[in-house]
């Protein structure tokens, strides 16, 4: 009889950690707009991930439209309105763009955006910030330095 007892209090006590945990999660857990990003969701990458992930998926999109989105995911943004008013921005000058301006305009940032060797990146991280420094095969260096927000590293520069 204790053994039963004892089983139903350790389920009782399983039940309301899972309950706790998914609540946290789902309802206490998100950035300010109170919507989990894509980022978010997934499990905390260092800086040095991010950026390889970010140059991958650079690499990856097909218009100019695409890379200003993902930049503007992968951007810092001081608060919900500095990011509105940088998407803005943005919108309004791709939109003056010709289709021949932006194929190049694209062509070019994949140019600047290419990924070293995995050997060839290296990060520092000083509390919430990172810097994330890669050496191409031809010696070009390039820096991203990176703000940690709400647990996800994003891009300064």
């Amino acid at each position: 009889m204790k053994i039963i007892k004892l089983i139903i209090i350790i389920l009782v006590i399983a039940i309301i950690a899972v309950g706790g945990y998914y609540v946290y999660t789902n309802y206490f857990a998100k950035n300010q707009t109170g919507v989990k990003s894509s980022q978010e969701s997934a499990a905390v990458k260092s800086p040095k991930a991010t950026y390889i992930e970010f140059i991958n998926k650079i690499q990856q999109v097909a218009t100019l439209e695409e890379a200003m989105t993902l930049s503007m995911d992968y951007g810092y943004f001081a608060t919900p309105a500095e990011k509105e008013k940088a998407v803005a921005d943005a919108t309004s000058q791709v939109q003056q763009l010709t289709e021949a301006q932006k194929i190049a305009q694209l062509g070019f940032i994949k140019s600047l955006m290419v990924l070293p060797p995995a050997e060839n990146i290296t990060e520092t991280i000083s509390g919430n910030s990172a810097t994330v420094e890669s050496v191409g095969s031809d010696g070009s260096k390039s820096t991203a330095k990176m703000i940690k927000d709400g647990g996800v590293w994003k891009l300064t520069q």
